[in-house]
């Protein structure tokens, strides 16, 4: 549904802003997630995802970043 709201299909490129940084990557276009949730891999270099995440706001219990919550924007590139 949001891919459909914001007109990206499977293979466009896109922008992914949060507080902290932007990204490119290509969409990959499933129905996996639930509507208002974007995964993105931070394994690879290609698609430097920790740019987006703060890793000064580590959780208290296990000391990781919040790569699971962190709120980002995602738009078109034409």
């Amino acid at each position: 549904q949001d891919s459909a709201t914001l007109c990206i299909i499977d293979g466009d490129r896109v922008s992914v802003t949060s507080p902290l940084g932007k990204v490119t990557a290509h969409a990959k276009v499933t129905n996996a997630m639930p509507e208002g949730v974007v995964f993105m891999t931070f394994h690879f270099s290609e698609t430097p995802t920790n740019i987006l995440v703060s890793a000064e706001n580590l959780d208290p219990v296990s000391k990781t970043p919040p790569l699971k919550f962190t709120k980002v924007k995602v738009t078109k590139i034409n």
